[in-house]
């Protein structure tokens, strides 16, 4: 009778949540909670009642895999709710709604945290075998874990929490390991590939925890393409890609969806229609960059269909990716948008609208420091809001901004920020910011080498060419950034030298009197125009 009456007060109680509020963005979780209480509380409450149960009655195989089935079915409803209160959090428009989808967020991703240690522990229902091995909490994947598992010393790398992204942290241990060159053997051996075939290879690496297992592993993409002979871009045609996926034990594997690996072949022209295209802009986080082309080639047409994917401009998961074809489309009904996007009152969307405006030259208002754009880029914690006032900024090209450029640079905050900033003063094409960018290529706290050489190069100084080739130390090719100066060096000057300092530095004693930077390189260009020129 006990029971009864405690479940029916509990479904009551959620009955009158339902009538008599609004739905918050909480509250499918606290409904869900409540009502996962009044479904086991009569059971909770005969075991209270009844003499206990015999113990082998809680290692039963079939109760462990109920369980466990539940916490699944959590888990993935839990990220399902993440997707919507990220969506929330980007949308809202006032400070009082972002604080409250921040919250809402932070509850989200806690609770996403705590259902995936439990499946991973095998706690409840997991495999008995796996359980058995499961630590009583994960094992912290630092640098020391690294050097036990591997019984090697690792250096330069800074702990885990000192780096924005992890992706930084695994990929500079992965580098050091040599992960990129196990899985090139792998992969070479499997399709038959050759370095001398005439194609080149760009990789790029991640590691860390793996779902369900007790240890992450290794992911390498390898991507190989022909360079085009007149533009030294990739030839997209001959584009490959394979993902090798290499475990802490050495083993190799070719995941796809849990099948053999294919070769995959980008396409060249993302989306079949122009519906298609917008679609793909708007919502593949991984590859959308690949339809911006396209979506700019539709002009005026697709930006109706833009606004209806982003629900008014409301919704940007890739705001720079929207900002970058609304400012490419150089029409009076794009302007029109972008001076509505530049003139509301949530950052993002306006962000969208003040670096298509730059991208226009149409990008007007004061610049100082109660300025939106000045105030935005000052602040590093609000990244990608942060880095879209830097290149706003830069794209203004305005002489005036060019000390806070400076100055921001000056700061030292973090290798994305940093190299941005780099972008921006490149873009503002003023031979006032050399020296400085020259003291950051020289400093050994300075992460974002590739983007300070290229900007020296982009505003004419040959003095870069001797400063880079000054990185390529040990130390440097271990940080990863000297690994892009290579490519960079590579293109602009037919030198196929690598890591080699000692030959960079005598072809560069016999050719500096008279090599100039090829004209093409005097403009900004983006990595992904020379993917497949990463240096072996």
């Amino acid at each position: 009778m006990k029971t009864m009456l405690l479940r029916s007060t509990m479904i009551t109680l959620v009955k009158n949540q339902l009538k008599g509020s609004a739905m918050k963005a909480s509250t499918p979780l606290i409904l869900a909670t409540a009502l996962l209480a009044a479904v086991a509380l009569p059971a909770t409450l005969r075991a209270q009642e009844a003499p206990a149960a015999p113990a082998v009655a809680k290692s039963d195989p079939d109760i462990r895999a109920v369980d466990r089935k539940v916490l699944q079915k959590q888990y993935e409803a839990a990220l399902k709710e993440l997707a919507e209160a990220e969506t929330a959090e980007a949308a809202a428009a006032t400070p009082e709604q972002k604080a409250t989808a921040s919250k809402n967020l932070q509850k989200q991703r806690k609770w996403i945290a705590d259902l995936k240690a439990k499946l991973d522990q095998g706690e409840p229902g997991a495999n008995p075998k796996v359980a058995a091995r499961a630590p009583s909490k994960p094992v912290e994947e630092d640098v020391a874990f690294f050097e036990k598992k591997y019984g090697r010393k690792i250096t330069g790398v800074k702990p885990k929490s000192e780096y924005d992204d992890p992706d930084k942290f695994y990929s500079l241990i992965g580098e050091q390991l040599g992960i990129p060159e196990i899985a090139w053997k792998a992969a070479a051996e499997k399709y038959g590939w050759k370095q001398d075939d005439g194609k080149n290879t760009f990789t790029m690496l991640k590691g860390g925890p793996v779902f369900g297992a007790l240890q992450g592993s290794w992911e390498v993409l390898i991507m190989r393409s022909k360079p085009n002979p007149e533009t030294m871009k990739p030839d997209l045609k001959t584009m490959e890609q394979v993902m090798v996926q290499v475990d802490y034990d050495g083993n190799v594997n070719f995941p796809e969806h849990g099948i053999e690996h294919k070769r995959l072949r980008i396409p060249t022209e993302p989306g079949h229609s122009m519906e298609e295209t917008a679609k793909i802009l708007i919502h593949d986080i991984q590859f959308g960059d690949r339809a911006k082309d396209k979506a700019i080639q539709h002009g005026d047409d697709i930006i109706p269909l833009i606004r209806k994917e982003t629900k008014d401009f409301t919704v940007l998961v890739r705001a720079d990716w929207i900002a970058d074809v609304l400012g490419a489309i150089k029409t009076e009904s794009s302007r029109k948008v972008l001076l509505d996007l530049y003139s509301r009152t949530n950052d993002l969307t306006r962000l969208v609208g003040a670096v298509g405006l730059a991208r226009q030259g149409a990008l007007t208002g004061p610049v100082d420091e109660n300025s939106f754009l000045v105030r935005t880029a000052r602040d590093a914690v609000r990244s990608p809001h942060t880095e879209m006032a830097i290149r706003a900024l830069g794209l203004s090209r305005d002489e005036k901004v060019l000390p806070l450029l400076v100055d921001l640079l000056q700061k030292g905050r973090g290798a994305r920020l940093d190299g941005v900033t780099c972008e921006a003063l490149a873009a503002i094409g003023s031979k006032d910011a050399i020296p400085v960018l020259r003291d950051c290529l020289k400093s050994d706290k300075f992460y974002a080498l590739p983007s300070a050489f290229r900007a020296l190069i982009i505003l004419g100084d040959r003095d870069a060419i001797p400063l880079a080739i000054a990185r390529l130390t040990p130390e440097d090719k271990r940080s990863g950034g000297a690994r892009w100066i290579v490519v960079d060096l590579r293109l602009m000057t037919g030198e196929k030298f690598g890591f080699d300092q000692a030959s960079w530095l005598q072809w560069w004693d016999s050719a500096k009197g008279s090599w100039q930077i090829p004209e093409k390189f005097r403009k900004p260009w983006d990595y992904k125009d020379y993917m497949g020129m990463e240096a072996k």
